[in-house]
């Protein structure tokens, strides 16, 4: 007997250049189990025709106990909004969903109105309360019947197109899905919101051109990409108005003191006097700068009456404010007057080499390739968005997880949302509950290496945990399987779902 699970990211045979298939053949009491990971269609092709000659017959397709889909999602991105592909795994131990398109295509849609976990930087403008009535597919045509609920939808033409963009794309896995066309109550509707041309069909080749998130274009192939890319998804990050981010430019004191502020999860500090006279009541930066001040970040008698906020930062100023984020002063001042790693730090007052050996022992800031520091130099912006990265702990080198941060509060699905510089963009997650593994996925970044891509996923907690969940996030070696690159965040216990 020979069996192929079919385990495809999209969940069809054969569809993509990743972790295709597992076929297993059978003889009495011997097994023989063949894969191929990251195999192409012409090479699975030929081994799969080698099992069956094998074998001597045709397979029964078996379903897979679970059914892969990603769902897309809206991210509010400071200029724009955008969609961010989603995987989650979709369980079918008996195998009726596989067995269906049609209640594939059902199933999808009804996790797509779910929507992300509360508190994430992703939504869904379906209403919750939209149903899906039926869906036929008719000459690779899924005609979508949704509930009169869906016209309750608040949304812009932007939003509405990429509303109808994450139908028609998340409908469009299903094998033999062409073309998606949306019913309401049965019966066709000119459109959802009142913006956008409903009536289609909707082709899913192309539905998401131009509508995924991919951060800044002028970050595209700079150094500081993933980390940058992976604090504009936790929202530490915004850029300028004409939507670039200037990795090259200094950055400000403002920006500097903001962005530790919002990293490392404070809140604006509202206050009806001013710290320093050119940051007034009223300035955007004076709730961020009043915070750092009373966090300790920031101390007032380092700058005098004037902080300078929209003067440069140097890169010494920003090693102590990196210190005190973390809380590490102390360390700095046993570690006065510190021989550094350095060749152009030795001239330095005893009282910051303390604070540069503490910076460069917790890894963040760790100078440049030919030795040297820098003390008196602007910190760029792109250098800016490594160090805070390093200073949330978001990951790296290869993997950046920018949601959920540390002690977020595991609920009845945990979503991972990140960039990723890795091998045919397969970054694995896994939850584990008192160190035994309790869910595990894969996702597809929306770029493979040597580019960084976007990824996301879900993973379903279990009720009532016995302990804090633990979140860890990977790659695999293609050479030995080996994990790299792993972080791991902890959730504490999940409200009574």
């Amino acid at each position: 007997m020979v069996t192929v699970f079919d385990i495809s990211p999209r969940g069809d045979l054969l569809s993509r250049h990743r972790l295709v298939a597992v076929a297993q053949l059978s003889w009495g009491e011997v097994t023989i189990m063949a894969g191929v990971r990251w195999a192409g269609k012409r090479f699975m092709g030929l081994l799969l025709a080698g099992i069956l000659l094998l074998a001597g017959g045709y397979p029964a397709l078996a379903a897979s106990p679970d059914l892969h889909f990603q769902l897309y999602f809206v991210f509010s991105a400071p200029r724009d909004f955008y969609l961010v592909p989603v995987d989650v795994s979709v369980p079918d131990p008996t195998g009726e969903i596989s067995a269906s398109p049609s209640r594939q295509v059902a199933k999808v849609l009804e996790l797509l109105i779910q929507g992300p976990p509360a508190g994430s930087p992703l939504w869904c403008s379906l209403p919750k309360e939209t149903r899906v009535l039926g869906c036929q597919i008719r000459q690779g045509t899924a005609e979508v019947d949704l509930s009169q609920e869906v016209l309750r939808c608040n949304v812009g033409a932007r939003t509405e197109s990429l509303l109808l963009a994450s139908i028609v794309a998340t409908a469009g896995q299903v094998p033999g899905v062409e073309r998606v066309s949306l019913l309401v109550e049965g019966r066709p509707v000119p459109s959802l919101g009142g913006h956008i041309d409903a009536s289609g069909p909707f082709r899913v080749e192309g539905a998401l051109e131009h509508a995924l998130f991919e951060g800044p274009a002028d970050l595209r192939g700079h150094w500081s990409e993933g980390p940058a890319t992976a604090l504009f998804l936790a929202g530490v990050l915004h850029g300028y108005p004409e939507g670039d981010f200037r990795p090259e430019r200094p950055v400000s004191r403002a920006e500097l003191f903001k962005m530790l502020v919002v990293a490392t999860g404070l809140e604006p500090q509202r206050a009806d006097r001013a710290t320093f006279a050119d940051v007034p009541v009223g300035h955007w930066a004076h709730p961020y700068v009043e915070r750092a001040v009373s966090a300790g970040i920031l101390v007032p008698s380092d700058y005098g009456p004037r902080l300078g906020g929209d003067g440069y930062i140097t890169r010494r100023e920003v090693a102590v404010a990196l210190v005190r984020a973390r809380g590490l002063e102390g360390d700095a001042k046993r570690l006065r007057g510190s021989r550094l790693p350095y060749t152009d730090t030795d001239s330095q007052p005893d009282w910051a080499r303390g604070y540069l050996a503490v910076a460069h022992r917790e890894g963040l800031m760790v100078g440049d390739p030919v030795g040297t520091f820098r003390p008196a130099s602007p910190l760029k912006r792109g250098e800016a968005a490594a160090v805070v990265a390093r200073l949330a702990r978001l990951g790296g080198p290869s993997i950046y997880l920018a949601f959920p941060p540390e002690g977020a509060r595991a609920g009845e699905w945990v979503l991972a949302l990140g960039v990723a510089r890795v091998f045919e963009a397969t970054v694995q997650g896994r939850l584990r509950v008192d160190g035994k593994e309790v869910a595990s996925t894969y996702a597809t970044a929306t770029r493979g290496a040597p580019e960084w891509g976007v990824f996301a996923f879900l993973l379903p907690c279990p009720k009532d945990p016995p302990g804090d969940a633990v979140l860890e996030v990977f790659w695999q070696s293609p050479e030995d399987g080996s994990e790299q690159d792993l972080v791991s965040r902890r959730l504490p216990s999940p409200l009574p779902h």
